[in-house]
């Protein structure tokens, strides 16, 4: 993966470095050591604060966005 000058979480550096390497979603999810990290929880979390009562709207917008980093896990 590439490395890449950027303060986040292991899994999210993973992730992006897949990406900047030529790797697209989920490929950038599944090709990713770290794939057990939380962060894409925790973006999760930052998705339901921003779409209150539209449930479906932050789960179909945090199945997106994990993808990049920790696709097909849990």
């Amino acid at each position: 993966a590439a490395v890449l000058p950027l303060r986040a979480r292991i899994s999210v550096r993973a992730g992006l470095g897949n990406l900047a390497a030529g790797l697209r979603p989920p490929a950038t999810g599944h090709d990713n050591p770290h794939y057990f990290d939380d962060a894409a929880c925790v973006r999760a979390a930052v998705l339901a604060v921003v779409h209150p009562g539209d449930p479906e709207e932050a789960a179909a917008l945090a199945e997106f966005d994990a993808r990049y980093t920790q696709d097909g896990d849990g």
